[in-house]
Order: C-alpha cells, then structure tokens, then sequence
C-alpha cells in the first residue's frame, strides 16, 4: 500500500516522538546565573550582608539606642 493511502508521515512522526521538556523561566534564570562566576560571588555576598545584618546585633555588647553623654563632644579619634 502507497504511504499516501496509509496516511501523512508527519503525523506518524509527531505521534510517535517523545515529548520534549523544557525549562521554565525561573529554571533558565538559574542555569544562566550559575553560569556567572561574578554573579555567584555576589549573591554569596549579599546572602552573608543579610545574616550578618540580622544576626549582627545579637553579638555585639552595647544597645544600638544608648547615647553616651561623655562621647558627644569628642572629636573623631582612633
């Protein structure tokens, strides 16, 4: 039999292929961010300015909100 009785053989092709999976954007994002050497560093970098901005305060000995009179009026020093 003729392959154009038994049907068209793009529709065979298309019935029979896997379906291809692609990436979302957020994943493509990623990947392409990954990629970046520099980017990396800096979100690395950003992440640790972050902990230690929220964890900073719970370290250090004096409150944020104490005025130390005798400290006013000094000029700056080492």
């Amino acid at each position: 039999m003729p392959s154009s009785i038994r049907g068209c053989a793009i529709t065979e092709i298309a019935a029979t292929a896997p379906a291809v999976v692609g990436r979302s954007l957020w994943g493509d994002a990623w990947a392409r961010l990954k990629a970046n050497r520099a980017a990396m560093f800096s979100l690395y970098y950003l992440v640790l300015v972050s902990v230690v901005c929220v964890f900073g305060p719970l370290f250090v000995p004096h409150q944020y909100t104490t005025i130390y009179a005798d400290y006013v009026r000094m000029p700056p020093s080492f």
